[in-house]
């Protein structure tokens, strides 16, 4: 690894460690999957490329002609989104009697305070890099390719990269055993999709991700 990469993958390792360590054993397991997510997102991402672990291939600096305070203001506009579509959509699944998110809360309710710390650092960096970075941002590429005129003026593989990208999202929360968590999460994914593809950047995405957990786990572990 060249020199400016290792205080960066040193760093990042470390945290993992503590969280590692410093979790339940009962739970270290998120921390984990979230370490594997970052793995695969780092190594879709080095792929054909010289210099494949540095910090800024990885999409979570600023890129040239970016300015930092505007992506994570960005960010925090889509954060709202992200609250507000899970509002409605709860709405929506409530009136059909499918709202089931009491699961959700009686999960995180056993969550340790090292998880949700964790929950709201470095798992939304992870699976931001993963998922709207690597496998969304490599599938928008790849269908850019081929498609026509027509597909490109539709937004066709913009689409296709993103309903791919968020349904694999969204069977990441399965595990909730929640139907409405599973539905939110794809529309949650969709919207962070979306502020990839307007920002060209994955710090917007990061921001709205780390914000709509740290409110979740607010209003539904403290307040609720």
């Amino acid at each position: 690894m060249a020199g400016k990469q290792t205080p960066f993958l040193l760093s990042i390792l470390f945290l993992y460690l503590l969280f590692f360590l410093a979790t339940p054993r009962t739970q270290s397991g998120i921390v984990a999957v979230s370490f594997v997510f970052f793995f695969l997102a780092a190594v879709l991402f080095s792929w054909g490329k010289k210099d494949a672990m540095s910090p800024d291939l990885l999409g979570i600096l600023p890129k040239k002609g970016q300015s930092f305070s505007s992506l994570v203001a960005l960010g925090i506009l889509f954060a709202f989104f992200c609250a507000i579509a899970a509002e409605a959509l709860s709405l929506v699944l409530y009136a059909l009697g499918l709202l089931d998110s009491q699961l959700v809360t009686d999960k995180m309710a056993t969550f340790s305070l090292p998880i949700l710390i964790f929950a709201s650092t470095l798992a939304p960096l992870s699976e931001e890099m993963l998922f709207r970075g690597a496998i969304f941002g490599k599938l928008t590429e790849f269908s850019l390719r081929g498609a026509s005129r027509q597909a490109r003026a539709a937004h066709l593989p913009f689409i296709a990269a993103a309903a791919f990208s968020s349904s694999l999202f969204a069977f990441m929360h399965a595990s909730y055993g929640s139907v409405a968590q599973i539905i939110v999460a794809f529309a949650i994914g969709a919207l962070l999709c979306l502020s990839a593809r307007l920002s060209n950047s994955l710090i917007p995405a990061i921001v709205a991700h780390s914000c709509f957990n740290i409110a979740a786990i607010i209003f539904t572990v403290f307040l609720g």
